[in-house]
């Protein structure tokens, strides 16, 4: 999702530098370091990519999120949507459809 974006090289970058750090924590068997990767990737989204692309940026984060609510992870959702974190005020919050996300753990990391 990242690499087929119109995002720019310069802010693909840390966010797929960052979906690497968790790919190998995963691959190593640390779910936790993994998981804080991905909490690190969904703020990285929230502050690089939801001021331009609303509707991109809750696509990747819903998709993160499926990953850590799979292993585990918090189940508070940290999205744009009712949390005390999201980056969007809620009237200007996008809509988006997770189930649509696919994501692919045996090798890679595809968001």
């Amino acid at each position: 999702m990242v690499i087929d974006s119109d995002l720019s090289k310069r802010t693909q970058q840390p966010l797929l530098a960052t979906l690497s750090a968790a790919l190998a924590a995963f691959e190593r068997g640390d779910a936790a370091p993994g998981m804080n990767q991905l909490a690190a990737f969904e703020n990285k989204v929230r502050a690089q990519v939801a001021p331009t692309e609303p509707l991109l940026a809750q696509q990747l984060i819903d998709a993160a999120q499926v990953i850590i609510n799979a292993l585990g992870g918090n189940g508070g959702r940290s999205d744009f949507r009712g949390s005390p974190r999201r980056g969007l005020p809620a009237d200007r919050a996008p809509q988006a459809d997770a189930s649509e996300i696919v994501l692919p753990l045996q090798g890679e990391l595809t968001l």
